[in-house]
C-alpha cells in the first residue's frame, strides 16, 4: 500500500515538474519571438544612415549636373525673380534630403526651423552638402558624371575642409571627424551655414562651386 502511494506520489510530482518545465519553456519562446520581432522592426542607427546616405547621394547626382549647367548660363549679378525661383526650385530636392540627412543626428525639424527659419531655407543644402563630404571624404559615386574631370580638381585628392572653406566661406568643417559628428558640433556647423547671406542664386553657385571642388561631377 505504501509503495503504491509513493509510486502515486513521484508520478504526480514528476507531472507537475514537467508541467512547470513546458510553461516556462512556452513562455521563454514567447520572450524570444518579440525580442526578434522587435531587433528587425528598427532599423540600427548605421544601417539608417547608410540609407540616408545613399538617397543623398542619388539626389544629389541628378540635381548638380542641372544646377551646375544653370549656374554655367546664369549671371550671378542678375538677380531677378526669374533667376530666384528657378534657383530654388533646382536646389528643393538637395535641400530636402538634407532636412532628412541632418535629423540622422538627434536634431529635430522644430530646431532646423529655429536656426534656417523654416525647412525650405536654401542654405540648408549647403550643411547637407558639407555633412556628407565629411561622412563620406573618398566617395566617388557622386563623381560618376566626372563632368570637371579635365579641371585641376581631379587631380588631386579633394578636401572637404578647404572646398567649403572656398565656396561656402566656413572653415568649422575641419572639427568635423567621420563617423563622430555630434549633435552639438552639427548644430555649430548650421548656425555658420545660416549666417550666410546669400539668396537662392547665390546658394547655387556656392553649391555648384563646392560640388566642383570636391570633383563630384
Amino acid at each position: 500500500m505504501k509503495n503504491n502511494f509513493h509510486k502515486l506520489m513521484t508520478n504526480k510530482i514528476s507531472k507537475g515538474i514537467v508541467a512547470i518545465v513546458g510553461i516556462k519553456l512556452v513562455i521563454l519562446s514567447v520572450l524570444l519571438i518579440q525580442s526578434c520581432k522587435k531587433s528587425t522592426s528598427l532599423l540600427p542607427t548605421n544601417s539608417a544612415k547608410e540609407i540616408q546616405m545613399d538617397q543623398f547621394n542619388s539626389e544629389v547626382s541628378k540635381s548638380l549636373p542641372q544646377i551646375k549647367e544653370f549656374v554655367n548660363n546664369t549671371d550671378i549679378r542678375n538677380k531677378t525673380l526669374e533667376n530666384e525661383e528657378q534657383a530654388q526650385k533646382l536646389l528643393a530636392p538637395i535641400v530636402d534630403e538634407s532636412v532628412d540627412l541632418i535629423k540622422l543626428y538627434g536634431i529635430s525639424e522644430s530646431e532646423i526651423k529655429e536656426i534656417f527659419g523654416d525647412l525650405d531655407n536654401n542654405k540648408i543644402a549647403m550643411l547637407g552638402l558639407a555633412l556628407y563630404s565629411v561622412e563620406n571624404p573618398k566617395d566617388e559615386t557622386v563623381a560618376s558624371l566626372n563632368l570637371f574631370s579635365t579641371s585641376a580638381y581631379a587631380y588631386k585628392q579633394p578636401d572637404a575642409t578647404n572646398c567649403a572653406l572656398r565656396a561656402f566661406g566656413i572653415y568649422e568643417i575641419a572639427n568635423l571627424v567621420e563617423g563622430q559628428l555630434s549633435k552639438s558640433a552639427v548644430l555649430k556647423l548650421a548656425g555658420k551655414v545660416a549666417g550666410k547671406y546669400a539668396g537662392a542664386l547665390g546658394v547655387a553657385w556656392m553649391v555648384a562651386d563646392f560640388a566642383g571642388c570636391m570633383n563630384w561631377y
